[in-house]
């Protein structure tokens, strides 16, 4: 597996996923355009957020790659090949 694992998302699936992300009390809807998953140490994987512009909106940490890969599949609904970076 190549890594970072890079992901942009076909127009269908862009958007939020099935997280729902709330500031201030209401709902706000970021797009995420663009996901990419690091590894960092044998116990910790990010997942970044990117909207189309680059930016970067959100990270998540979890305890393997594995997970972040199930969290990202899980959550906008997609199979992120594990044997390339596309």
């Amino acid at each position: 597996m190549q890594l970072p694992i890079e992901i942009v998302l076909p127009p269908e699936k862009a958007g939020h996923g099935k997280t729902r992300h709330h500031h201030g009390g209401e709902f706000v809807s970021p797009q995420i355009v663009k996901i990419r998953i690091e590894l960092w140490s044998p116990t910790e994987a990010y997942i970044f957020y990117f909207d189309q512009d680059g930016n970067e909106l959100n990270d998540l940490m979890y305890e393997s790659l594995e997970r972040a890969i199930q969290h990202v599949e899980w959550e906008f609904g997609i199979q992120v090949n594990r044997d390339t970076t596309e």
